[in-house]
């Protein structure tokens, strides 16, 4: 374990009769960064959360939070976030806020910076039975802030909001872990994890089936899109070149996967060595959709 660990899990693993949620689960996340634990509905990520959190009991394995077993005192240094917003409906934003800072034992002046933050203070002293969804999941992240946690969980922090709702969360988290706060952030949405996240786990049937970079992922199997004068010579002399491992036909262009590390510039360059003229060359990144999707088809093969 590293000297910045955050969360610490090996091997955990949880069954609810014949289904097992959990698999031999294996985590680690460090200080700063923003995780996202990502899978479809079903996929052991809500039973995960439960685990960590100390609501649901594993059958085997263990976790640590910042080296130790979850304490009274490490509890405070995490901000937990649910998908469903649960507040006193008649009490205002700053009502429920000061009796969360109470129930915390924290302090009560940092209220009305945790509300501009969340882009609520204009409307601290509206009942929360008033507010949009949008607005009842900023003031959970706001709640979720009390105390300086040193990490905030989101479970499906965007369920349900519109466009605009989801792009403010989004930037909200961004926000927040510019503040120096871990984020892990467990969602089935694709996009949400590739535009917020900088690490990921992808789940299924409660499997880890990877765990790494979101830059990473995005960096498997790139192809360069080419285009040429000479379409009939491009493919053999793209076929020629040693650092060239595959190449694919989509409509008009040529899609070149070539050896890590080799540059596209030193690709033009063969090509002009080799007498012909590019006409289009682009670099395709292999979004995590589509890394994710064929995860998941190798799980269930």
């Amino acid at each position: 374990m590293s000297l910045t660990s955050i969360l610490s899990v090996e091997g955990i693993t949880k069954r609810f009769g014949k289904i097992t949620a959990v698999d031999n689960l294996s985590l680690n996340l460090e200080q700063g960064y923003i995780y996202g634990l990502l899978g479809p509905n079903g996929s052991g990520k809500t039973t995960t959360l439960g685990i960590i959190l100390d609501m649901i009991r594993a059958d085997a394995g263990r976790y640590q939070w910042f080296g130790q077993p979850l304490t009274k005192e490490a509890r405070k240094k995490i901000g937990v976030v649910f998908e469903t917003p649960q507040f006193y409906p008649y009490l205002t934003a700053i009502q429920n806020l000061r009796l969360i800072a109470t129930i915390k034992d924290a302090s009560p002046e940092t209220l009305d910076e945790l509300l501009r933050l969340v882009n609520l203070f204009d409307r601290r002293n509206s009942k929360f039975i008033t507010y949009s969804l949008g607005m009842k999941q900023r003031l959970s992240i706001a709640a979720a802030l009390i105390g300086d946690p040193q990490i905030m969980i989101l479970d499906e922090p965007t369920n349900g909001l519109d466009p605009q709702g989801i792009s403010d969360i989004r930037e909200l988290i961004k926000k927040i872990n510019t503040r120096g706060i871990t984020i892990l952030l467990a969602s089935h949405l694709l996009d949400e994890v590739q535009k917020v996240c900088t690490h990921v786990t992808v789940l299924q049937h409660g499997k880890k089936l990877f765990d790494g970079k979101v830059h990473d992922v995005l960096a498997i199997d790139d192809a360069i899109e080419v285009n040429a004068d000479r379409p009939d010579m491009l493919r053999s002399v793209l076929e020629e070149n040693e650092n060239v491992n595959k190449v694919l036909t989509e409509n008009k262009l040529l899609l070149v996967v070539t050896k890590p590390g080799y540059p596209v510039r030193s690709l033009h360059e063969y090509l002009i060595s080799k007498g012909i003229i590019v006409t289009h060359l682009a670099v395709r990144k292999r979004s995590l959709e589509k890394h994710f999707l064929d995860l998941l088809k190798k799980e269930e093969k």
